[in-house]
């Protein structure tokens, strides 16, 4: 999901990130922060600031839902 999210709203490693995402979720509170800084920055760049402010916002509410509905039930 976060690898289709992240190609559609156009950034270029969009594939790499979400591997990133996949694996650093597994490291408890830093993992999901210093997962998202790069796609921030990458859309920040490559496609413009609203990206990016999209970016944290799908982020944000993927790591809130996955925390209080995935990985709690």
């Amino acid at each position: 999901m976060v690898g289709l999210v992240y190609q559609a709203m156009g950034l270029h490693q969009a594939w790499t990130w979400a591997l990133l995402v996949a694996i650093l979720n597994y490291i408890p509170y830093l993992g999901p922060i210093i997962a998202g800084i790069p796609p921030i920055l990458d859309a920040f760049v490559h496609v413009g600031p609203l990206a990016s402010v999209g970016v944290v916002v799908f982020f944000t509410a993927l790591v809130t839902v996955e925390g209080y509905l995935i990985v709690r039930s």
